[in-house]
């Protein structure tokens, strides 16, 4: 099996920055998220004139450019389905050029009206930078990162970041309205779990060092450790459940430390671990579903749960959610791993470059 090469980045901008008033200045091949999916839909409706969005989001690189600074990024992912067909299409954007069209078969998901996408990434960004003090993320992503996804019917435009005090941050706005939906931070060593929800504000499990946040449709998981150290945050790991937002909590049992954690489209929750991952998570345990003998590097799953996994320069994946798996190996070193809901496998490189690997080949 092997990976096609897509597309070659050739360009590569600076960031500029005002040291005296640090103003960065964008590139101008960088868009907004309502302009990729602009680009997007153009191409869209040029293969299906019904067709209709599903998601949009930003793709991570190291272009230079602002960063997100100003609402705007090199790179971004659009995915559009045709109503009432199982025709599906993702479509790859970079540097305001289509770099990537795939278009194949798939269950189909909640989709997003044009005329519901009101605000767009530099609205939001700013809203989250007046209200949060948001800051670009670092280590885990470079700069300021954007979602749209269609949650419970209504359009879901997610900003990420840090928070003033550098904890990972997502702030999520109704792309409709402009009301901002919820903020949730994960603190760290000694802290705790922040959840804001319009005007109320609840903190708990302080002194806990939360790694890590999740939200089902009527659940909400955090992991992490019990008793961190100024150096280790892994010494009584626990993955914990609640079903009233935060006011109470079960604990759940899981083999190890959780790297990683998600919901499923039936709100079955899956837990990754340093070599493992699990199906079904509960009070009672849970269904392993893969086990390595290196650990789990990159991880990305769908919305219909095709999930995919690096480890030891292999990658792993499974189309029915975990019952078999396939493996194949990335020609280049790769910072960004992503699985289509048909199973479509797409990386970028550390060159720039966009590979694709389709389940036929």
């Amino acid at each position: 099996m092997k990976f096609i090469k897509i597309v070659t980045c050739l360009l590569v901008f600076l960031v500029i920055v005002n040291l005296k008033d640090r103003e960065v200045i964008a590139s101008d091949l960088e868009i907004t998220l309502k302009e990729a999916i602009n680009i997007g839909y153009q191409r869209a409706k040029e293969w299906n004139v019904n067709a209709t969005l599903t998601t949009a989001n930003s793709v991570d690189e190291t272009m230079g450019g602002s960063r997100g600074d100003t609402g705007k990024r090199f790179n971004w992912f659009t995915t559009f389905v045709v109503p009432g067909t199982e025709d599906y299409v993702i479509i790859g954007i970079s540097e305001k050029k289509i770099t990537l069209f795939r278009a194949s078969k798939q269950t189909q998901g909640p989709t997003i009206p044009f005329d519901d996408i009101k605000l767009d990434s530099f609205e939001a960004l700013q809203q989250a930078k007046d209200k949060y003090g948001l800051k670009q993320g670092k280590d885990w992503a470079t700069g300021y990162h954007f979602t749209l996804d269609s949650i419970e019917g209504e359009p879901i435009l997610t900003v990420i970041g840090n928070d003033r005090d550098n904890r990972f941050t997502r702030i999520s706005f109704n792309a409709k309205t402009g009301d901002i939906v919820s903020a949730i931070h994960k603190l760290p060593i000694g802290g705790g779990l922040l959840s804001k929800h319009t005007e109320n504000e609840v903190l708990s499990k302080k002194g806990m060092a939360i790694m890590g946040v999740v939200a089902g449709n009527k659940q909400l998981v955090i992991w992490g450790d019990k008793k961190p150290t100024q150096f280790s945050t892994t010494k009584q790991p626990f993955i914990e459940l609640s079903h009233n937002n935060g006011e109470t909590w079960r604990e759940l049992q899981v083999n190890g430390y959780v790297a990683h954690a998600w919901f499923d489209m039936k709100d079955r929750l899956y837990v990754a671990t340093e070599k493992e991952i699990w199906a079904g998570i509960t009070s009672k345990r849970g269904t392993k579903i893969l086990s390595l003998e290196s650990p789990i590097e990159k991880i990305d799953f769908s919305s219909n749960n095709q999930i995919a996994v690096t480890s030891k320069g292999k990658v792993y994946y499974t189309i029915n959610q975990g019952k078999t798996w396939e493996q194949t190996i990335v020609p280049k070193p790769f910072n960004v791993l992503q699985i289509s809901d048909n199973g479509d496998l797409v990386v970028l490189t550390d060159e720039g470059s966009i590979l694709q690997h389709t389940k036929d080949q």
